[in-house]
């Protein structure tokens, strides 16, 4: 994989993320620390963690808004510090909760949507009939079709998600980084949502890397094929799903006793408490 003249270009496969040794240091505390970590292309990969562990640091340090303390950095084939960030970053799509960017408060969810074809905040360019069906088509599979009219600023948390993860799909990125998509989701929007990134992954070609983050495993798709674990700042397991969502793996990770089940593509996850006897 690599950019050539402003396109992005698969030859070979290799990984989608290769990270060596890589730590971020912050106020005097390693966030994250000997990192090593390589992505296939085109998986559907969950990222699952305590709070704290340095998930959405990860996530911000693939993306290139965070540069690492140390270590080596390579995402699409790219080596961070040897490539132009600027450019990278058309190909890399990070939606997170807290925004990194704000849009006009009065804007309806569709405008929103369409500036992902042209990587704007406002709407300076006249989006093409193709762009406006690719806007009708995504925000129908991720469940906003309804909001198309909506105010920006009168989405609830959940729905802004949903705008947002339609907006990166607009023009397919390579990689997409999700931080908690599912956060502030009623149990429909969940479904609503996880039932489009199955769609997505399924429909695509080429298939986007995708790497998810969710303190639940509840909360990912029956799409999702691979794994990475966290714990402290550093990775305890990475793998093909069933390997690594398992009782001692997530044990491990959470420091507490856990059962892990999959039922119709989708995981749950239970602490194994003792329970009291029935009197």
């Amino acid at each position: 994989m690599r950019i050539v003249n402003g396109n992005f270009q698969q030859n070979e496969p290799q990984p989608a993320v290769e990270l060596q040794n890589v730590g971020v240091l912050a106020s005097g505390r390693w966030i994250l620390h000997d990192i090593n970590l390589s992505l296939p292309t085109g998986v559907c990969c969950a990222m699952v963690g305590p709070n704290g562990c340095g998930k959405s640091t990860l996530a911000r340090v693939l993306a290139g808004f965070t540069w690492p303390t140390r270590g080596a950095v390579k995402v699409l084939g790219e080596t961070f510090g040897e490539t132009d960030l600027h450019e990278l970053r058309k190909h890399i799509k990070l939606v997170q909760a807290a925004n990194l960017v704000d849009f006009e408060p009065d804007m309806p969810a569709r405008d929103v949507v369409v500036t992902g074809a042209f990587g704007t905040v406002l709407l300076f360019d006249h989006p093409t009939d193709a762009h406006r069906a690719r806007t009708s088509e995504l925000m129908s599979q991720l469940g906003v079709s309804h909001l198309s009219e909506s105010k920006y600023a009168t989405l609830s948390t959940g729905e802004r998600m949903r705008v947002l993860i339609a907006r990166a799909l607009l023009a397919p990125p390579a990689l997409l980084l999700l931080d908690e998509p599912t956060a502030g989701l009623d149990l429909p929007g969940r479904e609503m949502l996880l039932a489009g990134l199955d769609q997505i992954m399924t429909t695509s070609n080429p298939k986007p890397t995708i790497l998810m983050i969710s303190h639940h495993v509840e909360e990912l798709p029956t799409a999702t094929d691979w794994a990475v674990l966290m714990r402290e700042g550093k990775i305890s397991e990475v793998g093909p799903v069933d390997e690594v969502f398992c009782d001692t793996p997530m044990s491990k990770a959470f420091d507490r006793p856990v059962r892990v089940s999959r039922a119709d593509g989708r995981f749950t996850a239970r602490l194994a408490v003792a329970r009291a006897p029935r009197p």
